[in-house]
């Protein structure tokens, strides 16, 4: 009767090299010292289950092997037509009970002491090794002798939210969740590029919240049941799109300008960008070229003309704002030069035509002459001038200072005086020594007599 029973252990256990594609003689020589040793093998059962994974008819999705099953543990794998994918480890005093019709689609490695127990439908697709010279075992058995736990099923994916566009360096909406897809636990998952580089964010809960970013950035999530752990399916990854930084710009360049005029309309030579490319701009202006700066009213356009008449060094900055970020331009100065002036001038008059001195003194580095006093033709320049006129001249001296600030114009005046004349003479005469009375008239305003 023993050898009856042997010889369809053995039929059997061909049948089971073939399908699992692992060298007949190593399991004989192990199957046969352990018939030899415990009789009736085939009348052998299952212990009873200490967990149990279901595994769906569906081609698709898998699902997802353990890593392993631990000294003690009897994992029972029930389906009808599905596919238990991966790859895991029998270890030593474990056992892995396969009912039903399940495709093993992998690699499943047997240690000494582990045992596989299968039904004649079980399909191995890949290998399923045992330890050289172990003592492993694969015994047929019925799917109605399966006791123990209800069969744990492994969690759906759900939604986590639509796509998001936030400002740089902005805190997203929290990851929602459409439901937990009968999971327990939670596993997230970010990726720079929504392809790979897919790394573990530490978030455990059915929804997320990323924080901060400043990069566009992807996640997804799966869900986590069952002991062993079974794991959902990845849900659809969704995108976190986050806004450029935002740059303020820059304003132009420092200027000098002379005492009460208008500076150079300050100039956008760099546009502000980022955000989200729609910005608000205020400029302000300070006199120290730090705090306190002074918000200038209706300063919203890209560019800014000061007012008129500055008569102190202002330093000037835009700020601009965008997607709730706010930055400023670096500040410019605007160095306002004290102006030159006239400190002194000569006039100088003589009689009729000829040549007249006039001079003039100032603050500036050159003092220029102008025949008018304002526009007018260029004289020369210098401190003095001797012109050769004929009837009274006037011009107008004006300082030269730093950064060609100039004074204002004042008077020197060259006077011509008519020559005076004589206009009429009385003589007078008498007998003898004594007094005579001469007399004279003239244009002048005095007339003196000479002995020649």
């Amino acid at each position: 009767m023993q050898l009856l029973v042997l010889n369809r252990l053995c039929k059997n256990l061909v049948r089971c090299c073939k399908v699992l594609q692992y060298p007949f003689s190593k399991i004989f020589s192990a199957f046969l010292i352990v018939a030899l040793q415990t009789g009736l093998i085939n009348a052998q059962t299952p212990p009873n289950c200490t967990s149990t994974i279901e595994v769906p008819p569906e081609i698709s999705p898998w699902v997802v092997m353990p890593a392993g099953v631990a000294s003690g543990e009897v994992l029972c794998i029930d389906g009808s037509g599905g596919t238990f994918a991966g790859s895991m480890i029998v270890n030593s005093g474990a056992h892995l009970v396969v009912c039903g019709n399940v495709t093993l689609f992998g690699s499943i490695t047997v240690r000494n002491g582990g045992t596989v127990w299968r039904t004649p439908s079980t399909n191995v697709v890949g290998n399923l090794l045992f330890d050289p010279g172990s003592d492993n075992k694969i015994q047929n058995n019925a799917c109605d002798k399966v006791t123990g736990p209800p069969p744990c099923t492994a969690p759906t994916a759900v939604s986590i939210g639509n796509p998001q566009t936030i400002c740089y360096n902005e805190d997203p909406t929290a990851l929602t969740s459409g439901g937990d897809g009968g999971a327990t636990g939670f596993e997230w998952e970010s990726s720079p590029n929504g392809v790979s580089d897919w790394t573990s964010t530490g978030g455990t809960s059915e929804t997320f919240n990323p924080g901060p970013l400043t990069a566009d950035t992807w996640y997804r999530r799966r869900g986590t049941n069952c002991t062993p752990t079974q794991y959902s399916s990845y849900t659809d990854k969704i995108k976190i799109t986050v806004l450029d930084d935002l740059d303020a710009g820059e304003i132009g360049s420092n200027q000098t300008i002379c005492y009460n005029e208008t500076p150079a309309v300050l100039t956008n030579t760099t546009a502000a960008s980022g955000g989200d490319g729609s910005f608000v701009y205020e400029w302000f202006y300070s006199e120290t070229g730090g705090a306190p700066w002074t918000a200038i009213a209706s300063s919203n356009s890209e560019t800014y003309t000061p007012s008129s008449g500055l008569t102190v060094d202002t330093w000037y900055k835009r700020k601009v704002t965008s997607c709730s970020l706010t930055e400023e331009t670096p500040s410019i100065k605007v160095t306002v030069s004290v102006l030159p002036s006239i400190l002194s001038t000569t006039n100088d008059s003589r009689c009729g035509v000829g040549i007249v001195n006039l001079s003039a003194t100032g603050t500036g580095t050159t003092i220029d002459w102008y025949d008018a006093s304002s526009g007018g033709t260029f004289i020369q320049t210098g401190t003095s001038w001797s012109p050769n006129i004929s009837s009274d001249t006037t011009v107008y001296v004006e300082a030269l200072g730093a950064g060609g600030c100039k004074s204002a114009r004042i008077e020197v005046t060259g006077t011509i005086n008519a020559v005076p004349s004589i206009t009429d003479t009385t003589n007078d005469s008498r007998c003898g020594a004594g007094v005579v009375n001469l007399s004279a008239t003239g244009t002048g305003t005095t007339i003196d007599w000479y002995d020649a």
